[in-house]
């Protein structure tokens, strides 16, 4: 079967389905559990749902997402995940929770920042643990445990297993 609009073809069926020229308009396009809509002449991308999860597969290339403002979030959208915001911060929650971003010069970590494996921090600059000066900041490594604490006159002191060493 064929079907033209002012003498041009738009529409075709063949044995293995259709085939349409031109633009395609829907309201909605539903696709069944299980079945995919696929693009590009070697299926190169695919969506798919199976009824429980949903699938975005690219197998030609990298898969480039373009867009002012990502925004990873539950179904819902009552809960953050990632947030990617155009010429800012890219920010990762833990159970909403704002626990890492990128800032103008660096990160920031809120809570813990916990490494597995021994490490040296160079050039770092360390302001205070938990709210401010106020708290203690513990530096752990594989050889020992250091707190640094600053008393109300600024004075820091590093604390380990062998003593007190005053900061200068």
């Amino acid at each position: 079967v064929e079907l033209y609009h002012d003498d041009t073809k738009k529409f075709e069926t063949a044995s293995w389905g259709v085939d349409i020229t031109g633009d395609c308009r829907a309201s909605e396009l539903k696709l069944e559990d299980d079945d995919y809509l696929s693009i590009g002449s070697g299926n190169d991308l695919r969506l798919r749902h199976d009824g429980s999860n949903s699938y975005i597969t690219n197998t030609t290339g990298a898969l480039h997402i373009r867009n002012d403002g990502i925004y990873f979030k539950n179904a819902a959208g009552s809960e953050n995940f990632i947030d990617c915001s155009p010429n800012a911060e890219v920010s990762l929650f833990y159970d909403n929770s704002k626990k890492f971003e990128t800032t103008s010069d660096g990160v920031l970590v809120t809570g813990k920042f916990k490494n597995s494996a021994a490490y040296n921090v160079v050039g770092a600059e360390i302001i205070g643990g938990a709210s401010g000066y106020s708290e203690p900041l513990i530096v752990k490594t594989s050889n020992n445990t250091v707190r640094f604490t600053v008393d109300g006159d600024g004075i820091a002191t590093a604390t380990d297993y062998a003593g007190d060493y005053p900061l200068s």
